[in-house]
């Protein structure tokens, strides 16, 4: 079993230690593993509460300061009190990006427009992270700042991920359902990825024209760099990661949501699934207090990789890799890793039609 990653918050550790610890105890104890989860999803409990001493806001994503002191103000501005991280994201972002997208549009130059890309290379991620938080909980900041939520418009990315992807669930409907493909093929992939592209941008093409043909005419070089390139590069990172979301698929149930994504330590996007609504921060207590079912429906958890690494090692077809990453839970503890493997090899097989019909 490999070693937890240092940069796992305080939450995912709590409940990364009670897997590992609980892998070696026998089915026949499930009452104490009950019991003990109980005293685990109350210290999750009260991290997320502020109310409570124990109460930690997340101020950096990729480390806790238990210790540090967030200032009063900081909380009450962001929509939730644990989401302080948005404000310093939004403040950043505010400071660097836009004045740097403003001057590079008043005085090209090819040195600047790569520094400019390599910033937003560096913000694409967590921009669209805080992006994907926003559109499922109506803003990231108080309701008296809602204006500012607004000038990070969603446009196509809230009608296809809300709209379409969390109706259908990967499901064949889905405009980005992965269950066609075969899913450790990179010729399929690029076809996924250039389907994503070229035919599911044609219905935001209205949108697209506005947001960039004005800007063409007058700044070619600074549109290319600051628009153009930042929203081909989101789109490719998104295809990526739901790739990797939903590269696992049972075949005896593929529209069950335990069956068909995968919950990270660090990202729980089965929990996200059951309750799209569910705030981030309480997917750790959420699995932890369903952990039940999750094993009756033999999901899979992993630790020490990404989405984006979980894509290219299915490039690689590096399931023996994959497998050292699973957290075994349920039956798959009396697995080794050796059947752990195959498994998760079948699981990224494609669907026919014929398997898709059968399975309505």
């Amino acid at each position: 079993m490999p070693l937890a990653s240092c940069s796992l918050t305080s939450a995912d550790t709590v409940v990364l230690q009670s897997l590992l610890n609980d892998a070696s105890i026998p089915a026949t104890m499930s009452n104490y593993v009950m019991e003990k989860d109980k005293g685990s999803c109350q210290i999750l409990s009260d991290m997320n509460n502020p109310s409570e001493a124990e109460f930690e806001p997340t101020v950096f994503t990729t480390l806790d300061l238990k210790s540090l002191q967030v200032p009063g103000w900081a909380q009450k501005v962001v929509r939730y009190p644990t989401d302080v991280v948005f404000l310093g994201h939004i403040i950043l972002y505010l400071l660097t990006l836009v004045p740097s997208a403003l001057y590079i549009s008043y005085r090209f130059t090819p040195t600047r427009a790569l520094l400019h890309w390599l910033l937003e290379i560096y913000s694409c991620g967590p921009f669209t992270l805080m992006l994907h938080d926003q559109i499922h909980n109506d803003g990231l900041l108080n309701h008296r700042y809602l204006w500012v939520d607004r000038l990070f418009p969603h446009n196509s990315y809230y009608y296809h991920h809300m709209t379409h992807h969390h109706v259908e669930s990967n499901g064949p409907e889905d405009l980005s359902s992965t269950i066609r493909y075969q899913r450790d093929n990179l010729l399929e992939f690029l076809v996924y990825l250039s389907r994503f592209l070229l035919l599911q941008v044609f219905p935001v093409w209205n949108m697209f024209y506005l947001l960039h043909y004005l800007p063409i005419q007058y700044k070619f070089h600074a549109t290319l760099v600051t628009l153009i390139l930042l929203f081909v590069q989101t789109r490719i990172g998104m295809v990526v990661g739901n790739w990797g979301q939903h590269a696992f698929i049972d075949r005896g149930q593929p529209t069950s949501n335990y069956r068909s994504s995968i919950t990270l330590i660090d990202v729980q996007h089965t929990s996200h699934h059951l309750n799209p609504r569910r705030h981030w921060r309480e997917h750790p207590l959420a699995f932890l207090k369903g952990r039940g079912k999750y094993q009756a429906q033999d999901a899979l958890v992993f630790q020490n990789i990404d989405f984006f690494r979980i894509t290219f090692h299915l490039m690689r077809k590096a399931y023996d890799h994959l497998a050292r990453c699973l957290v075994p839970i349920g039956y798959q503890t009396r697995r080794s890793k050796l059947e752990l493997a195959p498994m998760l090899k079948e699981r990224t097989r494609r669907f026919t039609g014929n398997d898709i019909d059968t399975k309505r």
